[in-house]
């Protein structure tokens, strides 16, 4: 069963984030994560690399040149923008990069010492993952 108090909490934590508000901010919120969600899920399970790099950086992810992806790695759902790959770096399945940690859904948890944290991730050149 879904919490609706915790999906709101997250829902509002986002469009705080994002400097979206009423109505419209969360459709437009709402909007970017459904695009986001699709492209993820094509570029997850593509049998070409190119096909998947191609599909994360229509979400949203800078990635270098001479970058090869296996199947099924997952890159932030909710923030693919703050995720950079530079040149030459190979990214091996069942890999999770990740730009946010949200170590909660309990709204006591997070204002007492848990707090939803975002920083971007910065892969270097000729990295192997």
């Amino acid at each position: 069963m879904v919490n609706n108090d915790n999906f709101k909490s997250n829902e509002e934590e986002l469009m705080k984030y994002y400097k979206y508000s009423g109505s419209l901010g969360r459709l437009k919120l709402r909007l970017k994560f459904v695009k986001s969600w699709i492209y993820h899920t094509l570029a997850y399970s593509s049998p070409l690399p190119s096909w998947s790099i191609k599909f994360q950086k229509n979400r949203g992810v800078k990635i270098g040149e001479n970058c090869h992806f296996s199947p099924y790695v997952l890159i932030d759902l909710l923030h693919p923008e703050l995720i950079t790959i530079e040149d030459n770096v190979t990214i091996s399945s069942n890999t999770m990069i990740f730009a946010h940690i949200n170590p909660t859904a309990n709204e006591f948890l997070k204002k007492n010492g848990y707090p939803r944290t975002i920083k971007p991730v910065l892969i270097k050149k000729r990295s192997c993952n």
